[in-house]
């Protein structure tokens, strides 16, 4: 086999997989698209916890202050704070 012949099947083959993927993303229906956002954001709206422990272990992350935050000098636990401040 050439490999002029080999690079065109890869190139089709390639082609064809982005393109059955892009038919698939833009054949969901709508509510399938919003589903996502919709349950994540009511997740984290709807929790409140009271010290980073348990943000950690109820959510899986690890809570990180911001740049601004750590240049202002404050604790960790004021950053969650105003963390869980801004989530009300």
């Amino acid at each position: 086999m050439k490999e002029q012949d080999l690079y065109n099947q890869l190139e089709t083959l390639i082609d064809s997989a982005f393109k059955n993927l892009y038919k698939e993303k833009t054949n969901m229906q709508p509510s399938q698209k919003t589903q996502v956002n919709v349950n994540s954001n009511t997740e984290a709206t709807k929790a409140k916890y009271s010290n980073i422990q348990e943000y950690t272990q109820a959510t899986g992350k690890r809570f990180r202050m911001t740049k601004e935050q750590t240049q202002r000098g404050i604790s960790r636990e004021e950053a969650f704070r105003e963390f869980m401040q801004l989530s009300d």
